[in-house]
């Protein structure tokens, strides 16, 4: 299952970067067989969005990798991990 996070089309919309996630997937490295396909399925994917578009021209399609999920979670992670400790070390008065 793969996820569309973001698109960057060139001025000219000549050229397209689609960023994508791979379900079950952590790196560029576990998800690079998924991506192959994509980039290999890039042509019939341009004639599909040519077909609903009604742009003079359609894009070249590229699909890479995006991490940025997988970075938010590890850093969303770290913060819940400090916190935790925070409250281990300084537990909160009870008022008594």
């Amino acid at each position: 299952m793969v996820s569309v996070i973001d698109a960057e089309v060139s001025r000219d919309m000549s050229h397209a970067k689609i960023y994508v996630t791979v379900m079950g997937k952590d790196s560029a490295e576990e998800a690079k067989e998924s991506l192959d396909v994509l980039n290999k399925a890039s042509g019939f994917l341009r004639s599909q969005v040519a077909k609903i578009n009604n742009a003079r021209t359609t894009p070249q399609l590229r699909f890479y990798y995006d991490s940025s999920i997988n970075r938010g979670q590890h850093i969303s992670k770290l913060i819940q991990d400090a916190v935790a400790s925070d409250r281990s070390r300084y537990p909160e008065d009870d008022g008594e």
